[in-house]
């Protein structure tokens, strides 16, 4: 995951994160992507943590 969204690197404790470090890693990156957490709580709603999650990646 870290590869196709290196943003994510900084919020990752290890170069292999678990699946709740990549969620929370979106979560943070969407404030420097610009996507407002209204729009994180829909993808949520319609994909699912990971899922969403992979979406913002």
């Amino acid at each position: 995951m870290l590869h196709i969204a290196p943003i994510f690197r900084q919020y990752c404790s290890s170069d292999r994160p678990a699946e709740t470090q990549i969620i929370q890693a979106a979560l943070y990156a969407c404030e420097q992507l610009g996507i407002s957490r209204h729009a994180w709580a829909q993808g949520q709603a319609v994909f699912g943590d990971y899922p969403n999650a992979v979406v913002i990646a």
